[in-house]
């Protein structure tokens, strides 16, 4: 019977240690601790507004074992170099769309001045933009590969930038694009909604 209690005692700090040692795991699935934003893969939430990503983020309470001892061993050093670089993180990750759609449309009201001003010939303002419309879409698509390797396999090639962010970036420049090039057909899209049967919108 003395056994038997041992047993059940030792089953039960077993069972015990095994549920703190799982409520204290970092959720993040490259093993990041602390993460600070934007984030170093496309799986960056932060519910709190902390600057940090919620996957990865651990509180002062913790007591994690990693390499190089405990969590709240290094928490004090890793905080100090986080915050020393969270607001020049903070001021680079920012996306520019506002910025990146008034230079494209200054851009392009100075392409259509040319235009009238004949310096340029309709046909050449049209390439340009659809030069830059096909460079966007090219980069929009290689970073979306790069994000898709990254979150799905953990793979990530070392960059001096940030893939998600400039995904946006790309992705807001093609954007921008596309509606100039939609304000250059915009009848035949007309046409293509409101045809009649046998009406031709080539015209």
């Amino acid at each position: 019977m003395k056994k038997l209690s041992i047993l059940i005692s030792i089953l039960i700090s077993i069972f015990a240690f095994g549920n703190i040692v799982r409520a204290n795991e970092v959720e993040c699935p490259f093993g990041r601790i602390n993460d600070p934003a934007p984030g170093a893969c496309a799986r960056y939430i932060d519910a709190n507004d902390n600057d940090l990503c919620d996957l990865s983020e651990v509180s002062s309470g913790q007591n994690i074992v990693v390499e190089g001892g405990t969590v709240n061993s290094i928490l004090e050093k890793e905080f100090k170099q986080q915050t020393a670089t969270l607001e020049a993180v903070e001021k680079r990750s920012r996306y520019k769309m506002g910025i990146i759609i008034l230079i494209l449309t200054i851009l392009y009201i100075v392409s259509s001045l040319m235009v009238r001003l004949k310096k340029i010939s309709l046909f050449t303002q049209r390439r340009i933009w659809n030069v830059l419309l096909l460079f966007s879409f090219l980069a929009t698509l290689v970073l979306a590969i790069l994000l898709i390797i990254k979150i799905n396999w953990g793979w990530s090639p070392k960059l001096p930038f940030n893939i998600l962010y400039w995904h946006v970036e790309t992705g807001t420049i093609m954007a921008v694009i596309t509606v100039f090039h939609l304000m250059w057909h915009w009848q035949y899209y007309a046409c293509m909604l409101k045809r009649k049967k046998g009406e031709n919108c080539e015209k």
